[in-house]
C-alpha cells in the first residue's frame, strides 16, 4: 500500500523517505500541489496519508503580524482545501504529526506574553488536529494524532534545543536559558519517531487515536548542559516570565517499541567526562489539554442533590453534571445536566482535574462515604458533603456547610483554580514533614499533599486528641505517618527526619491565640521562637529546605503573638542559604480555622445568644483554607528567596460584614431568626486593622498571588544577643519589653 507524505521540507518527511524509498512526498504549498496529491490518491486503491506539513518550526519565533496569512495557509488552510477535494474512500489511514506543545496551551487569563509565538503555534496545532478529526470521523477513516515531544537529529535539524546546543559547542553562540534550565524535557531522536510511525501504520486495532511520541522520561536542560560541559557554552540566564510548563514528558504506556536512542550517546563525544551519566526524570501524570472542570459535580440525584443544585443556582454557580449509582438514571438528565455513573466519573477524574465534588446523599453510610472520598482524593481538589442523617440538625449551620457553598461568597472572592500538577517537579517521590499537622493549616496541608505525587507525608504535633482525630479521618491513606511530639525536642525531630528520610519541611506549628498568649508570654516565646529555632536547626543539620508559616500580626506587632512570630520570621531568614533555603510565608486570617473568630460567631448564632464583636469598625484580611495551603505549596517554586513571601489576601473585610453574611446563611433555614450584636472593645494586643508588609513595598514573583516583602533585616549579632537575653530573663513584662525594643525601628 502506498504511503503519501505531505510536507517536503519537513525533517520527519526526509527521514521517513530515507527509511522507505517507496514513500511519495509532496510539497504542501500552492494549489498545484493539491491537484497533484488528489490525482495520485485517486489513481491508487488505498493510501496511507501522513501529514507533516506546517509552518517551518525554525521560523515560528520570527512570525510577525504581516505573516499571519502565510502561517495559517501553510499550517491549516492547505489541509482544509485538500480535504474538500478528497474522496475518503481512497484513504486507509491518516497520521498527523502534531506537537507536545498543545498540552497546557488552553488558557483564559492571557497573563503571559506569547514568548516566541508559542501560543500561536500550539493553538494552531490543536485546530489542525480538530480538522483532521472532523474529516476522518465523517468519512469513517482511521486516524492518529501523534503529539511529538522534542525531536532532534544530527543533520537538517534547525529547531530543537539539542541542535542549538550542538551548534554552539565551543562557539560564542548565545544560548538563552529560561528558569535557570530547571525545565524538564523529553527528547526523542527523529529515527525513533520514524520507527514509531511505521509501527502505527502497520498496527491494527489501536486502542487510542492520540499518542504521545517521546521516550517517556525527561532531562533537565541544566543537567544536559552540565553533562556536555558548561564551560563550552555561552549561556544567558533570562528572567523573562513565560508560560512554559515545568515538566514535559511523554506518556508511552501503550507503545510497544521502547528501545530508544540515548541522548547521552548523542553527546558523549563532546563530553569531557566519559564516565558521567545523564540523569533522567519520570512523570506519572497524564498529559491533557484542558485539565480542569471548574463547575460543580453533584454526587446524588435525590432530594438533597436537587436542593444542592438549586442553592448553587441561586448563587449563580454552575453544575457540570450529576452522578448516581442507579443504572436506570444513567444518560438521563436532571435540570438539563447529564447523569453519569460512578465508573464514568472515575474515567473523567483520570483525564481531568475536578475542582468540586459535592456528595449529596445524607443516607449514605460513613464507610461508603469514606470509600468515595478515598477514590477521588487524588483527582478532586475539594470533596465536600451534606451532613449525614444521623448528624443532621435542622436550623443549625456549620463550618462544613460554609465550606461547601458560602465561604467565597462571604469573603467576596472568586474561586481560584487549583492544579496540583504544577508541583510534580518539586514534590515527586519526596517525603514531606508537616509540623503542627493536627492544626487547621497543618491538617489541610496534609490533605492537599495527598493530591500531589509525594511519596510520604509525615505529620508532627503535640496535641494527642487532634492527632487522633486526624488519624481517624485519614486512616485509609497508607502514605501518611503521624507522630506525637514537641518541636523543642530536637533529638526526637532529628530521629524522625533520619528515619523517614525527610526531603522537605512545612513548619506550621505555633501558638496562635492572641488572648491566651498575652497572659502566657514565656510559653509563647518558648514555642514560637525557640521551637522554630529547634526545627530550623534540624532542617539545617539534615540539609532540608523549609517553609515556615507566619501571620500578618507579625507586622508592626502589638501582641505577644505578633512579636514572637516576627522574631521567628527574622530567625528563619538567618538560616536561609542558597543550598538550604529557609522561606517564610506570611498571610492573614484563614476563614473558619481553629481558634479564629468565625466558629465563635457560628456558635453564638446557633445558640441564639448575642453576637460579640470587639468593634464594629474592625477589619481583617481573610482567605480560604484551600487557597492559603495551595499558595503555601506554591511557595516551594519561588527561587532565591531572601525575605518574606506575602500572599495576596485581597482587601481587608469588616468583621461586621462577616457576621451579617453568617446571619443570612442562618436565615435560609430559619427565616425568623433575629440577632443582637454587642461591642466588647478591643482586647489586649488587638489592632483595628492589620497590615501585610512593614513598609508597603513588595516585589513580584512568578506567581501573581505571591509577593516578596522588603522588610528590615537584622545581623547575626543582633539576633543572637536577643535570643541569649530571652533565655536568661524570667520576668514576663521584661521579656515583652525586650521583644518590642528589638523591633523598635519597624514602627517608624
Amino acid at each position: 500500500m502506498k504511503t503519501i507524505i505531505l510536507g517536503k521540507q519537513s525533517l520527519l518527511s526526509k527521514y521517513l523517505c530515507l527509511k522507505n524509498k517507496k514513500n511519495i512526498v509532496f510539497s504542501a504549498r500552492g494549489h498545484a500541489s493539491i491537484s497533484s496529491i488528489v490525482k495520485e490518491i485517486k489513481n491508487s486503491k488505498k493510501v496511507n496519508l501522513i501529514l507533516n506539513n506546517f509552518f517551518p518550526s525554525n521560523k515560528i519565533s520570527d512570525i510577525t503580524e504581516k505573516e499571519y496569512e502565510k502561517f495559517y495557509d501553510q499550517s491549516i488552510l492547505f489541509n482544509a482545501k485538500l480535504f474538500s477535494k478528497l474522496d475518503g474512500k481512497n484513504i486507509n489511514k491518516i497520521i498527523y504529526s502534531s506537537s507536545s506543545s498543545v498540552y497546557n496551551s488552553i488558557r483564559k487569563d492571557y497573563q503571559f506574553k506569547d514568548t516566541n509565538n508559542k501560543s500561536l503555534y500550539s493553538s494552531t496545532k490543536i485546530a489542525a488536529e480538530n480538522l483532521i478529526y472532523n474529516f476522518a470521523s465523517k468519512n469513517n477513516i482511521p486516524f492518529l494524532i501523534l503529539r511529538i515531544f522534542n525531536m532532534y537529529s544530527e543533520k537538517d535539524d534547525k529547531f530543537s534545543i539539542v541542535s542549538k546546543l550542538l551548534k554552539s559547542i565551543n562557539r560564542n553562540n548565545e544560548i538563552k536559558l529560561y528558569n535557570g534550565g530547571e525545565n524538564i524535557r523529553d527528547f526523542i531522536h527523529v529515527k525513533d519517531v520514524v520507527n514509531l510511525i511505521n509501527y502505527f501504520i502497520k498496527k491494527k486495532n489501536l486502542k487510542r487515536t492520540v499518542y504521545d511520541i517521546g521516550i517517556g522520561k525527561g532531562v533537565r536542560l541544566k543537567d544536559l548542559i552540565n553533562f556536555i560541559g558548561k564551560e563550552k557554552f555561552n549561556i544567558k540566564n533570562t528572567k523573562t516570565i513565560t508560560d512554559e510548563v515545568d515538566v514535559s514528558i511523554a506518556n508511552i504506556e501503550e507503545v510497544e517499541n521502547k528501545n530508544f536512542t540515548k541522548l547521552e550517546n548523542f553527546f558523549s563525544k563532546y563530553s569531557s567526562n566519559k564516565k558521567k551519566k545523564l540523569e533522567y526524570k519520570t512523570e506519572n501524570t497524564k498529559n491533557i489539554l484542558q485539565d480542569i472542570i471548574e463547575d460543580y459535580i453533584i454526587y446524588g440525584t435525590g432530594n438533597a442533590g436537587k436542593q444542592v443544585f438549586q442553592r448553587l443556582a441561586k448563587q449563580n454557580r454552575k453544575v457540570f453534571c450529576f452522578v448516581d449509582d442507579n443504572p436506570k438514571k444513567h444518560s438521563q438528565k436532571l435540570y438539563g445536566k447529564k447523569i453519569i455513573s460512578r465508573k464514568e466519573l472515575i474515567i473523567l477524574s483520570k483525564i481531568k482535574i475536578i475542582n468540586h465534588l459535592i456528595i449529596a446523599i445524607p443516607s449514605i453510610k460513613k464507610q461508603k462515604l469514606q470509600k468515595i472520598r478515598e477514590i477521588f482524593y487524588p483527582y478532586v481538589n475539594e470533596i465536600t458533603y451534606v451532613p449525614l442523617k444521623n448528624t443532621l440538625k435542622s436550623e443549625i449551620i456549620s463550618l462544613s456547610d460554609l465550606d461547601n457553598f458560602e465561604t467565597n461568597e462571604i469573603l467576596k472572592k472568586k474561586q481560584k483554580v487549583i492544579n496540583f500538577k504544577v508541583f510534580s517537579k518539586e514534590l515527586n517521590s519526596k517525603n514531606i514533614l508537616v509540623t503542627g499537622a493536627a492544626g487547621s493549616i497543618g491538617s489541610q496541608m496534609v490533605r492537599q499533599l495527598l493530591n500531589t505525587s509525594v511519596k510520604k507525608i509525615i505529620g508532627y504535633d503535640n496535641s494527642e486528641i487532634d492527632l487522633f482525630n486526624l488519624k481517624n479521618e485519614l486512616k485509609e491513606f497508607k502514605k501518611i505517618s503521624l507522630y506525637l511530639g514537641d518541636i523543642l525536642d530536637e533529638k526526637f525531630l532529628n530521629y524522625i527526619i533520619e528515619k523517614e528520610k525527610i526531603n522537605f519541611i512545612y513548619h506550621a506549628a505555633a501558638y496562635k491565640h492572641v488572648g491566651i498568649l498575652e497572659n502566657n508570654i514565656e510559653s509563647a516565646i518558648r514555642n514560637n521562637i525557640f521551637g522554630t529555632e529547634s526545627v530550623l536547626k534540624c532542617a539545617q543539620k539534615n540539609s532540608i529546605p523549609i517553609v515556615t508559616i507566619s501571620t500578618d500580626k507579625a507586622v508592626k506587632p502589638t501582641s505577644i503573638l505578633g512579636l514572637t512570630k516576627r522574631v521567628s520570621e527574622i530567625l528563619c531568614l538567618e538560616y536561609n542559604t542558597y543550598s538550604n533555603p529557609s522561606k517564610v510565608v506570611r498571610f492573614g486570617n484563614v476563614f473558619g480555622s481553629m481558634g479564629s473568630v468565625v466558629p465563635t460567631f457560628i456558635n453564638q448564632i446557633n445558640q441564639k445568644v448575642p453576637i460579640t464583636i470587639t468593634d464594629k469598625k474592625v477589619k481583617r484580611y481573610f482567605m480560604t483554607l484551600n487557597d492559603a495551603t495551595y499558595l503555601l505549596l506554591w511557595s516551594i517554586k519561588i527561587k532565591k528567596v531572601n525575605n518574606i513571601l506575602v500572599l495576596n489576601m485581597g482587601k481587608p473585610i469588616k468583621i461586621l460584614d462577616i457576621i451579617k453574611s453568617l446571619v443570612k446563611v442562618r436565615r435560609t433555614v430559619d427565616p425568623n431568626y433575629s440577632y443582637k450584636i454587642e461591642e466588647i472593645g478591643l482586647q489586649k494586643g488587638e489592632k483595628m486593622t492589620e497590615e501585610l508588609t512593614i513598609n508597603n513595598k513588595t516585589i513580584k514573583t512568578k506567581h501573581p498571588d505571591i509577593k516578596l516583602a522588603t522588610d528590615p533585616i537584622y545581623t547575626s549579632y543582633e539576633i543572637n544577643n536577643l535570643l541569649n537575653d530571652l533565655k536568661e530573663i524570667n520576668d514576663p513584662n521584661i521579656l515583652k519589653k525586650k521583644l518590642k525594643n528589638f523591633l523598635l525601628n519597624e514602627f517608624n
